[in-house]
């Protein structure tokens, strides 16, 4: 699953809607569409805050082949 259908999910899950995620992470409602729509990406920056605001952690590894 992408990253961005994954997000969708979650916040749906805690029953919070995309005003209250802008509300909390000053990105635009209409920012938060189009990334929940794979229409745009988003910055680690603006992700973690995301991620933050539903209240789950960011963990990111790197693999060097």
């Amino acid at each position: 699953m992408s990253i961005n259908r994954k997000i969708k999910n979650l916040r749906k899950e805690k029953g919070y809607k995309q005003s209250y995620i802008s509300f909390r992470t000053g990105i635009p409602q209409s920012t938060l569409s189009r990334f929940e729509n794979g229409k745009c990406s988003l910055t680690i920056i603006e992700l973690e805050k995301i991620i933050v605001s539903l209240d789950l952690k960011l963990n990111i590894s790197i693999e060097i082949p």
